[in-house]
């Protein structure tokens, strides 16, 4: 991890150099946040995303990491904000488009469901988040790639089971 880390902070130097030269580049500004976000710098990745408006393309990854980021500092309503705006932008991608970034995307429509999901369980809105969680079950039945299945099957369940000993826990 440490090495990660110590990668990553070579390529923000880098990617805060590039964009001194180019302030508008925003394929580097979305490798910029990766590296924040993988850092576990928070705070960085909101400050940059909220300093731009995302291109029509690039709306899913935008609205996925500011969704994502605002979930880490426990600010649900602006993290639902932005989850919202991402499964928007997943249902706006016309069914005929085939392109890699388009299935790409789609395939993620369980992940940003299980994120709103999470952000409703931290704000006890338990209603809610049942539906979406439940949503997420269901989407990952239909998913083809194991890989991802397994990944996104591990944390429901996780979800799930931690809810279930806090219920126990109370009783």
């Amino acid at each position: 991890r440490y090495g990660l880390a110590k990668a990553n902070t070579g390529l923000i130097d880098k990617y805060n150099n590039i964009l001194k030269e180019e302030p508008d580049n925003e394929k580097v500004k979305y490798d910029l946040v990766w590296c924040y976000y993988r850092n576990g710098m928070s705070d960085k990745c909101i400050e940059v995303l909220t300093g731009f408006t995302p291109s029509e393309e690039n709306r899913c990854e935008y609205y996925d990491l500011l969704g994502r980021n605002y979930m880490y500092i426990k600010e649900y309503d602006k993290a639902l904000e932005s989850l919202f705006a991402w499964r928007d932008a997943i249902l706006d991608i016309p069914e005929d488009d085939q392109s890699e970034k388009a299935v790409k995307n789609r395939n993620r429509f369980c992940y940003v469901n299980y994120y709103i999901g999470e952000c409703y369980l931290n704000i006890k809105n338990y209603e809610e988040a049942r539906k979406y969680l439940e949503d997420t079950l269901k989407l990952i039945e239909e998913m083809s790639d194991s890989a991802s299945k397994q990944r996104i099957d591990e944390k429901v369940n996780y979800i799930f089971n931690k809810e279930i000993v806090k219920l126990l826990i109370k009783y």
